[in-house]
């Protein structure tokens, strides 16, 4: 093993932080722990190890937790038969025999027997635990693995039910208090049932807390959160997957837990959200970023890791995410202007720019809004809109009003103003356009993933003129 000095270990880093930019992946914060040591904290500005961000499928693993704490006590089992919780649905069901095989290892396992993700008609069904099972079964439950958000969506609607309380509720009950997390929110599905696979929101140190607790065989801190069956249960290879792609996502699947190909295993979610455990290491890696290409990102981080050993902790880094070096502002009010019906509900817009920065207001049902963002720094915001927050392939319900905390700077491209807007509560990264055209006004959402589905343009409403 190669070990290295602080300065070294912060050269590794920089070169990793580089490296996934030139790939077109931005690396916001990692943290490294090794034999209970932190080795390795790391942010580049904006962002910050205790921003409270999405975790997309990442939720899954602490959905599983919430089933191992029932395992605990007695009173869940992934033998357990799934229709035994809901035998309202039993009829729904009598005409495919294989319903009635399914267990809730087969939910814990990705395996129900689905040929795709049933998620998207869970989370805006009227009813989502109805909405699984009208979605029909293709294979025998066991049999193969299909990665399935919709089964964790129901592993959560098992545990309301056993427990009398929800997820969330559960977590910060039993496990959260013991790993000195305090604050963190979970979204719900259309009908208000938690979404299991996706929807939490912790912060980097909240998912270290959580990968030292796995790395121990379910203690944290000399407290017992889990039992060491249900660790090795959960993160040991339930199924195969070795036809699932690339080397990370076919080394097998344990109870919503990924094996890695260099050995151990991990949660993760969209857009480069991973909890990382190498036992054979003693080692917890978190990792957040803004990646379409995880395989990308682990590429990079299984040889930065190889080359890391036990140091003194890393000293501050100077990396950072600058605003694009644009243009000062022109100095501009376009006074209100009222837009055409759109569905973010925005109902007008005023932008009042100076060469030093920009004042964007936002007109909704429930009041003015307002965006600050300078030239040439960052600003922390916060929005509450609906439909604009990005979300994953349309599958996550946008029609509340979401919170949207972010970092913006303002700058002049041509004849438009630009507003960078990056998420801390979420991974992406976006822009506000407005341009001024013969004196109408535009505002256009952009995305460098698709995000949004496609860019929204909002259009000033002109008034009719009578001929």
């Amino acid at each position: 093993m190669n070990h290295m000095d602080a300065s070294s270990t912060q050269d590794a880093v920089r070169q990793l932080y580089e490296q996934s930019i030139a790939g077109g992946q931005l690396l916001h914060s990692i943290i490294v722990y090794q034999h209970g040591k932190e080795l390795l904290r790391f942010a580049a500005a904006p962002y910050a190890c205790t921003d409270k961000r999405e975790l997309y499928s990442l939720s899954k693993s602490f959905t599983s937790t919430a089933v191992g704490v029932l395992f605990d006590q007695g009173l869940l089992n992934p033998e357990d038969n799934v229709l035994s919780f809901f035998p309202m649905y039993a009829g729904l069901c009598a005409q495919d025999k294989r319903w009635q095989r399914m267990l809730v290892r087969h939910l814990l396992s990705m395996s129900t027997g689905h040929a795709t993700c049933v998620f998207p008609q869970m989370a805006f069904a009227d009813d989502s635990v109805q909405a699984f099972f009208d979605a029909p079964l293709t294979y025998e439950p066991g049999e193969v693995f299909v990665y399935n958000s919709g089964a964790t969506c129901l592993l959560a609607a098992i545990v309301e039910r056993v427990a009398g309380v929800t997820v969330p509720v559960l977590l910060a009950q039993r496990v959260f208090p013991l790993l000195d997390i305090d604050d963190f929110t979970w979204k719900t599905c259309c009908d208000g049932k938690c979404q299991g696979g996706t929807g939490l929101s912790l912060s980097c140190d909240d998912l270290a807390k959580f990968g030292l607790m796995l790395l121990h065989q379910g203690v944290y801190n000399k407290r017992r959160v889990l039992s060491e069956e249900w660790v090795a249960m959960a993160t040991s290879c339930q199924i195969s997957n070795s036809d699932n792609g690339t080397a990370d996502w076919c080394s097998g699947y344990g109870f919503q837990f990924w094996r890695n190909s260099v050995g151990g295993f991990r949660g993760d979610g969209a857009f480069g959200q991973a909890c990382i455990v190498l036992p054979q290491r003693d080692m917890v890696v978190v990792l957040l970023s803004e990646c379409d290409d995880m395989c990308y990102e682990f590429n990079l981080v299984w040889p930065f890791l190889a080359n890391i050993a036990e140091q003194p902790a890393m000293p501050a880094a100077p990396f950072a995410y600058l605003p694009t070096a644009g243009q000062p502002l022109e100095q501009v009010d376009t006074g209100w202007r009222t837009l055409e019906q759109n569905p973010v509900n925005l109902r007008a817009l005023r932008l009042r720019a100076k060469p030093d920065g920009a004042l964007l207001f936002l007109l909704t049902d429930t009041g003015v809004q307002r965006i600050s963002a300078p030239y040439g720094a960052w600003e922390s915001n916060a929005l509450v809109l609906k439909n604009l927050m990005p979300t994953l392939h349309h599958m996550i319900p946008r029609q509340t009003p979401q919170q949207l905390c972010f970092h913006a700077a303002a700058h002049q491209q041509s004849a438009s103003w630009i507003i960078q807007a990056r998420m801390y509560n979420a991974p992406h990264a976006f822009d506000f356009c407005l341009t001024l055209v013969d004196g109408l006004l535009s505002l256009t959402l952009r995305t460098k993933h698709d995000v949004f589905g496609a860019e929204k343009l909002l259009i000033e409403k002109r008034p009719n003129i009578a001929g």
